[in-house]
């Protein structure tokens, strides 16, 4: 149910988990019935009290039969919910615990507070990244030069580059190099014009993570300085503007750091900008610091003198259509070629569009016929423009952006301190609007959106509980484990040294699913032991008792599942 486009990469999770909670369910329903039957011993079967042993037990028994015997003789006696072997001797120390827990009740809830509200206070600590890195095996560097650069100056700068990068990534570290010169990288949520002389991109596409001795982050800082001592020992030129990052493979998020800046005019954005740009080195672990409103081509402005053009008969759409038809040119005529009518476009020749004189030899027609010159009738200044102008509900935008290095602070703190430090920059800037977007604003709104439907779920749950229990009060008692979830997961991440994540999150939830579901059993077995007539407190102590293997089993076959994909045993998986 989460939307947008980090809802399109989670949405095969809970299909595969539903088929497979569907096909388990199948299984215990109609297979495993039948393949009990088929393995149960004979004497089972007719009813006898003693079962068949299998050839392992029989010689297990051969071995430790006096032993066994002796064990099991005395636990018939102390208690028949105690199982054989090793396990009773754990239900038995697990029985003395519980009790000892229910005796100091108020002690035991206390703890139990006082590591939740524990593990509360580390969350800030931890931090929270929406999609934390790791495994990169690409680096992209994204190069600009200044914007009067060909692509020949562009193709020799980058010639350097590309030695300078063979010479710091060791061969086998690296797979292959790709560079595109004259391209920039556009990424899928902000596809912007990525074609340009002065633009280049280098692909590095490294060897797998567990084949080489240095992880991206590594390589990505050592390339850094090495491309930055280059510059200043002038190996390549000090205008080069290089961005090295890693590429994760994970959901597609905003930048780190995204600060959006509306308004009318260009020169007050820039200012509003610039401050930004002045104040945001000055946060430790804040890097690749850049602003979308790239200069442009020089332009020839003109503006429309109105006095001479009210006086000579011209308009202003006179005057564009005739700039327009002089370098476009116009369709004139049209002549028939094989059955087909060709339009034959007329405008000035190649060299007069080229120089600058071709423009002083525009002519205007006005009202009564006559030819007025361009240069009679407005005003032309020289000035550079704009590579692009973005725009968002009709307004023009300009985007601060930045990269983070995770290790010393979170793009959550970061834009917290922009949002503390520009507290008062919309007021200053009257009519100009400030919004701090990119990743920020992808954790906002999924974070938002799948708190909510995780309040929606609890109902769900707390429904279906209430109807199949037909009580109230079990389902609060049941749903009451869920919050102590946290305390493992937060404690866990801090340990760890890993951040909250989105995909940490939806582990939580599938975690109290777990809770859920092995609480509302631990509870069933309490009132079917009370029903019995066992008194609330020997009810609680039996069935913890009896339930404590098959809680064992679901939680450490989990456990046991997840450590290889944890701890990356044939490789890890940076996403979970």
């Amino acid at each position: 149910l989460v939307s947008g486009m980090i809802g399109k990469f989670v949405k095969p999770i809970p299909i595969v988990i539903i088929i497979t909670l569907l096909a388990s369910w199948f299984i215990a329903m109609f297979i495993l019935p039948t393949y009990l039957n088929m393995f149960l011993g004979e004497t089972h079967k007719k009813g006898k009290d003693k079962r068949e042993m299998t050839l392992p037990q029989k010689i297990f028994a051969k071995i430790f039969g006096n032993r066994i015997n002796k064990y099991i003789s005395k636990a018939q006696k102390e208690d028949e919910n105690f199982e054989e072997g090793l396990f009773g001797q754990i239900q038995r120390k697990y029985k003395g615990f519980v009790t000892s827990a229910l005796k100091h009740r108020y002690i035991t809830v206390g703890v139990l507070v006082i590591f939740f509200i524990l593990s509360l206070t580390l969350v800030p600590k931890i931090g929270f990244k929406f999609v934390t890195g790791g495994g990169e095996e690409q680096i992209r560097i994204s190069v600009k030069l200044p914007f009067e650069t060909n692509l020949e100056s562009n193709l020799s700068e980058m010639k350097k580059l590309e030695k300078l990068i063979l010479e710091s990534v060791p061969k086998n570290e690296f797979e292959t190099l790709h560079l595109y010169a004259g391209e920039e990288y556009t990424d899928i949520i902000d596809p912007k014009p990525g074609k340009a002389t002065y633009k280049s991109t280098f692909e590095i596409y490294l060897v797998p993570e567990k084949n080489r001795k240095r992880i991206a982050d590594a390589i990505n800082l050592d390339l850094r300085n090495k491309i930055a001592q280059a510059q200043k020992d002038g190996i390549l030129t000090p205008d080069l503007n290089v961005k090295v990052e890693n590429v994760f493979d994970g959901p597609p998020v905003g930048k780190p750091v995204n600060v959006e800046i509306q308004g009318e005019d260009f020169e007050v954005i820039q200012k509003i900008a610039a401050e930004y740009t002045a104040y945001l080195p000055g946060i430790k672990g804040v890097r690749d610091i850049t602003i979308d409103l790239e200069s442009g081509k020089t332009e020839y402005q003109y503006t429309v003198n109105e006095r001479m053009a009210a006086w000579t008969g011209v308009s202003a759409y006179d005057i564009a259509s005739a700039i327009n038809a002089s370098f476009a040119g116009e369709v004139a005529t049209k002549v028939n070629q094989n059955e087909e009518e060709v339009g034959v476009r007329v405008r000035f020749e190649e060299g007069a569009r080229e120089k600058m004189s071709g423009l002083r030899d525009v002519k205007i027609t006005n009202m009564t016929g006559g030819l007025i010159p361009l240069d009679s009738v407005s005003d032309m200044k020289i000035e550079k423009g704009y590579a692009q102008i973005n725009r968002l509900n009709f307004k023009r935008l300009v985007q601060v952006q930045a990269d983070v290095d995770t290790k010393v602070i979170t793009p959550v703190d970061v834009t917290k301190n922009l949002e503390k430090k520009f507290a008062d920059i919309e007021k200053r800037y009257p009519g100009y609007i400030i919004r701090y977007g990119g990743e920020q604003e992808d954790t906002n709104e999924s974070m938002g959106e799948l708190g909510t439907l995780f309040i929606a779920a609890l109902i769900f749950i707390f429904v279906v509980l209430t109807v199949y229990t037909k009580s109230m009060i079990l389902p609060l008692v049941i749903m009451i484990a869920i919050p102590f979830a946290l305390v493992g997961v937060i404690f866990a991440l801090f340990t760890h040294g890993q951040p909250l994540s989105f995909m940490s999150t939806l582990g939580l939830f599938s975690l109290a699913g777990i809770i859920v579901s092995n609480t509302l059993v631990l509870v069933q077995f309490i009132n079917k032991f009370r029903d019995e007539g066992m008194s609330l407190k020997d009810a609680l102590i039996e069935g913890g008792v009896v339930r404590l293997r098959p809680i064992i089993l679901t939680a450490g076959s989990m456990v046991l599942e997840l450590l290889p994909v944890m701890y990356g045993f044939g490789g890890k998986d940076y996403l979970v």
